[in-house]
């Protein structure tokens, strides 16, 4: 309730007056034994402006130190003063004490508005009417006859329509639970449906249907022709379409072979990368001692279209030759290519060393005429090579990251 708006049965005295606003003193303060009375608001903001009593200009002053409540015998004849309620424009004609105002309008005037009860409203109605509109208020929470679920009325003519409770009736005049409505129209003789030949546009009841279906047999035949008709120019096309892709496709791995043949023969060297050489050099020293002979044996190397087999005893190949890498190689001729190289003109050349530093040992002419010998017989089973290739101290000054590089080269 808004306190400047009081309607006194008669006018207040001056002493109930603010000398600042000129209207009836709000939560009202005092200074001192002067006969004037102040509201609250309006002398903190006389104050802000300069800190002097508005009357008496006394100064500096302040709240609660210069200005205080009055006294209770002020209060007390104040709270008597009689009033009109705040409502009477609306039709209240209740006279009161001041004191008792508040709780007329908040308890007891049927004119004062009220909120509406039900979430979500917002609209304020006298406390007359209040019990009238709760009733009727969109809002209202009401529960729905057929599941027992609580929701605004505004809501709940949707609901019904949604609700698996609720009854629906079928155009064939059969009254379901919603629930229950896709069963029915499964079977119900007035549920719309299409026809069930593939290719025919026919809509209508399932009663229908049946009739449709046999006085269209002739229309029908005449899709299902067209619809195969088209189903066969698709394959065919599909099956051309394929013959082609494998045409390419063979093309494409025939291409692939020719350049790897022609990589193959242009390559003229190729590399055997021994890793963690000096724990394989310890374990083939422990082999060689225990009369054995540890062999290490490389991938399939291809140069110049010719396919070798390495094989190494890092630690020698036999107690006489020990302290020196053997190194062998053979000739695998199931694995290189159809060429036509004049195999009988090779020449090999083998390096050990790493991408950088390398050591080369190149074959005696003697040794060459038996590699050659041997390319030309396209030997599978032997291997010829050296028995003293290199020295374990040569070796260690090629060793790159604990691996140890074997190369070889095929020149015409």
């Amino acid at each position: 309730m808004d306190e400047n708006k009081y309607h006194f049965v008669q006018e207040p005295g001056r002493e109930y007056i603010c000398p600042i606003c000129r209207d009836f003193a709000i939560d009202p303060l005092v200074h001192g034994n002067e006969a004037y009375v102040f509201c609250r608001s309006c002398l903190e903001h006389s104050l802000e402006v300069k800190p002097q009593c508005p009357c008496c200009k006394a100064m500096p002053v302040s709240i609660g130190k210069d200005f205080v409540k009055p006294a209770r015998l002020f209060l007390s004849v104040r709270e008597r003063l009689e009033v009109h309620c705040p409502h009477k424009s609306d039709g209240c004609t209740a006279i009161m004490q001041l004191g008792k105002l508040n709780r007329h309008v908040e308890d007891d005037c049927i004119y004062a508005p009220m909120p509406c009860r039900w979430k979500g409203c917002g609209v304020s109605i006298a406390r007359r009417l209040e019990a009238k509109h709760a009733g009727e208020c969109p809002f209202r929470v009401v529960a729905c006859q057929a599941c027992g679920i609580e929701l605004p009325w505004v809501n709940m003519q949707t609901h019904t329509s949604e609700c698996p409770n609720s009854p629906y009736k079928c155009m064939c005049g059969e009254e379901v639970l919603r629930k229950d409505k896709d069963r029915h129209t499964k079977s119900c003789d007035c549920a719309v449906v299409e026809c069930s030949v593939a290719g025919c546009t026919w809509k209508g009841t399932r009663k229908n249907a049946r009739s449709h279906i046999q006085e269209s047999i002739f229309e029908h035949l005449a899709i299902l022709a067209s619809l195969v008709d088209k189903q066969r120019t698709q394959m065919d096309s599909q099956s051309r379409l394929l013959a082609e892709q494998s045409d390419q496709l063979h093309r494409q791995q025939a291409e692939i072979v020719r350049l790897r043949t022609s990589l193959m023969e242009i390559q003229d060297e190729a590399i055997w990368k021994i890793n963690n050489y000096r724990a394989e050099l310890g374990a083939a020293e422990q082999a060689l001692n225990n009369g054995a002979t540890p062999t290490l044996s490389s991938p399939i190397l291809v140069c110049r279209g010719v396919a070798f087999e390495m094989k190494a005893c890092l630690a020698g190949q036999t107690l006489a030759g020990a302290g020196h890498l053997a190194l062998f190689f053979g000739i695998r001729p199931q694995h290189f290519p159809s060429s036509g190289l004049p195999l009988s003109n090779l020449v090999v050349t083998v390096t050990v060393g790493s991408t950088v530093d390398t050591l080369e040992i190149i074959t005696d002419e003697a040794f060459a005429d038996q590699v050659k010998r041997s390319l030309a017989r396209k030997s599978s089973d032997d291997f010829y090579g050296w028995f003293k290739f290199m020295t374990k101290a040569q070796m260690e000054s090629y060793v790159v990251d604990d691996t140890l590089f074997i190369r070889i080269r095929v020149r015409l």
